[in-house]
């Protein structure tokens, strides 16, 4: 199959960072989105368009939970398009170490996971992500493209990749 043939997702890219290009500082502390109105609003209207929120597991380790759609206004429009109120959730982490008492676990969002055989290996019969892909390059690496191929074909169109510079 060659790139062309590969049905995949429309992916926008979210980046928040401050001036010196960072968005946590060396203990991981919770980012602050609250300081401008204006910046919140437009992350969740990007999230509010995107079948799916892609973000690494560092992102989340920092926040512990999810960027959900809230705005009621923004909800109403997902469902008038045909798509559940919440994007889902998919978090990226190799290793697949991710604690599983984090917050997000407990947000009613769908819950995605991309990662490596060995990272998986954890999550196997837990009922934590409803969905983990597990696709690697020979050289232990994530396969984004097969990752990105099975997401299409589960109907992603638009993912909103989120975190810092």
């Amino acid at each position: 199959m060659t790139l062309g043939e590969i049905r995949r997702p429309q992916t926008a890219v979210v980046l928040a960072m401050s001036a010196d290009g960072k968005i946590a500082d060396i203990a991981y502390s919770s980012p602050n989105f609250g300081s401008s109105t204006e910046d919140y609003v437009f992350l969740e209207q990007q999230v509010a368009a995107a079948d799916a929120v892609l973000a690494g597991a560092t992102t989340l380790r920092a926040g512990g939970t999810a960027m959900r759609v809230q705005n009621p206004d923004l909800i109403a429009d997902r469902l008038r398009r045909g798509k559940p109120e919440q994007p889902a959730q998919i978090v990226c982490s190799r290793s697949g170490q991710i604690d599983p008492t984090l917050k997000f676990f407990k947000q009613a969002v769908p819950h995605w996971l991309v990662t490596g055989a060995m990272g998986a290996e954890p999550w196997q019969d837990k009922t934590h992500f409803e969905q983990i892909f597990v696709h690697e390059t020979p050289d232990h690496q994530l396969d984004w493209l097969k990752v990105f191929q099975d997401l299409g074909d589960l109907g992603i169109e638009t993912i909103a990749v989120l975190g810092g510079g």
